[in-house]
């Protein structure tokens, strides 16, 4: 009788098994389509509001996209935040043979959803800058600024994934980490900067706003901002592996 040990899976099984699960959410889908939809539908209001400078409707309509953002977000937190909630992580991990196994295979799934949805935004981006002014009876002019807002909605809108994800991992519950992303997102973080522009640059979806060129003045500069993001993510993954070491899974 063979007394071997049994194998772990090959950690590319472990993430293509995540990948599989996030690839087949409903969640996935009624995401992206709330992001297509809403940002399609703001992109055209500023192209019917500023046709008379055709440079600005450009970045103007490109920087709508940014609210997918939220949506990407909420897709990283309930990825990272389901298996707590239906209780199966405690299988999950078995099954990947270690906690930090299955962690691992997690963050690089919630950072490649932060990509498609990224590359999502940016495709939108990219074709409601170009047909949406030609509706309403202005142009498209295409700048370096424009460029460097297209590029700063895909950084954000990854980033955004990652900051979800790590919100769900310390609080390991889908509807809490959701919430608290929607709050931060279009309750705290904006109240904050209206009553305390220059202190409001030190939250994480404020930061965002100047990687996708928002024009308030206060902001950071986008290096600041960057670290300003990264740092967010960081201290709560930190934060959130230690509780997902230590503490009894469900």
């Amino acid at each position: 009788m063979s007394t071997a040990a049994p194998t772990r899976p090959a950690f590319a099984g472990i993430v293509r098994a995540e990948a599989l699960k996030a690839a087949r959410s409903r969640s996935l889908v009624l995401l992206a389509w709330f992001s297509l939809v809403l940002c399609a539908l703001t992109a055209f209001g500023y192209a019917q509001l500023g046709a008379d400078d055709a440079a600005r409707t450009t970045d103007d309509v490109i920087r709508a996209w940014m609210m997918t953002t939220l949506f990407a977000a909420l897709f990283g937190a309930i990825l990272v935040g389901r298996e707590f909630d239906s209780r199966v992580i405690s299988r999950a991990v078995l099954l990947s043979g270690t906690r930090e196994r299955l962690l691992t295979a997690k963050i690089l799934v919630v950072v490649g959803s932060g990509i498609a949805f990224g590359l999502l935004a940016v495709v939108g981006a990219v074709v409601s800058a170009v047909l949406m002014p030609s509706w309403t009876g202005g142009e498209t002019l295409w700048t370096a600024e424009a460029t460097a807002t297209t590029v700063g909605v895909f950084v954000s809108t990854v980033l955004a994934a990652a900051w979800g994800g790590a919100i769900a991992l310390v609080v390991r519950h889908q509807l809490g980490a959701a919430l608290i992303v929607v709050g931060f997102t279009l309750l705290i973080d904006p109240v904050v900067q209206r009553i305390w522009p220059e202190g409001a640059n030190a939250l994480f979806t404020i930061s965002l706003s100047s990687l996708y060129r928002d024009p308030k003045p206060e902001l950071l500069s986008a290096p600041w901002a960057a670290l300003v993001a990264l740092a967010w993510i960081a201290v709560l993954f930190v934060a959130g592996r230690a509780l997902y070491q230590r503490r009894d899974l469900p």
